[in-house]
């Protein structure tokens, strides 16, 4: 029989001690058994390195770094990759789950279809177990980059780090940006840019945790307005390689977000100096557009004159 590969599991963590377990048992009761389960306690406060030492005595496939200082999630994907030394690499939000066949599921996927990357849909759900949204792909045998690009645009497609398998190599060059929130969607074209074939499996093989503590669910802080910068640098990607469609898409994104944060923010000194520098960016390198440019303009002067904006 052919031994099966080495597949690395990297999973960041900070402040996640209510739903660590969870995660650590959907990992660990994975069908596919050779596997390196990297954990990265991001310098917790609670006692989720406790729970890791605890997991870790149990199982021996499981490596544990417990870093002194808090560098963000970027960083700690980045400290498992440097660890990592399995043939191909996979990520998990350490208060999310996987389907028991996940990572066996797409490493059959990139077997059958020769490909460098396998994508699986995913669930989103509450913490009491209530379900919020299916997120279903669409069964492909392979798909190249322009496929799964049409898949983003299509809002379809996320480019969360987890629900892929990735062959080593893609991150042989490539490393999560340190510092930067929505880290994922600066990867992700430089990830699908290395590969030669995707493959995607409809089957929703990750449970997608959503409560408050989540960054995404936060109060509004400047670190969300890096979802501007992101979108801003897939935009540049595709202008740079001529795919038109996935720049016009990125171009809504980026000003869409950027009135996102006119309305949310708190206006801080701060935060206007952060929006005047991106409302630059945007309306020079994505061009002037009428809709949306008045919308940036209109939102941001309301904010200055203390005019309650609707819907806010």
């Amino acid at each position: 029989m052919t031994p099966t590969p080495l597949i690395s599991i990297i999973v960041p963590i900070y402040n996640t001690e209510k739903y660590l377990r969870d995660c650590l048992d959907s990992i660990i009761k994975q069908t596919y058994h050779n596997l390196e389960i990297i954990l990265v306690d991001d310098a917790s406060v609670d006692h989720s390195a406790d729970i890791c030492r605890e997991y870790q005595e149990k199982d021996s496939r499981i490596l544990f770094l417990a870093k002194t200082q808090n560098e963000g999630v970027s960083k700690a994907r980045n400290d498992g990759i440097e660890m990592a030394s399995g043939t191909y690499l996979t990520f998990l939000d350490s208060d999310d789950l996987m389907a028991p066949d996940m990572v066996e599921k797409l490493f059959l996927a990139i077997q059958k279809n020769k490909a460098d990357m396998a994508i699986c849909s995913h669930t989103l759900f509450i913490s009491d177990g209530d379900i919020c949204r299916h997120c279903v792909l669409p069964a492909a045998e392979t798909m190249d980059k322009y496929g799964v690009y049409r898949l983003l645009c299509s809002g379809i497609l996320d480019c969360y780090p987890w629900a892929k398998l990735y062959n080593r190599e893609l991150f042989r060059k490539v490393r999560f940006p340190a510092g930067k929130k929505y880290e994922d969607v600066f990867v992700f074209p430089q990830v699908v840019e290395c590969c030669t074939a995707i493959t995607s499996i409809a089957e929703e093989l990750v449970m997608y945790r959503v409560h408050p503590e989540a960054f995404t669910k936060s109060a509004y802080r400047i670190q969300h307005m890096d979802a501007v910068e992101a979108y801003l640098f897939i935009f540049h990607y595709a202008v740079e390689h001529k795919i038109d469609f996935l720049a016009a898409c990125m171009r809504l994104h980026a000003y869409n977000r950027l009135i996102d944060a006119i309305k949310r923010c708190s206006f801080t000194a701060e935060e206007q100096s952060r929006i005047r520098q991106l409302r630059k960016q945007v309306v020079c390198d994505c061009g002037f557009h009428i809709k949306y440019t008045a919308m940036v303009y209109a939102y941001y002067w309301m904010r200055q004159l203390h005019i309650p904006i609707p819907f806010r």
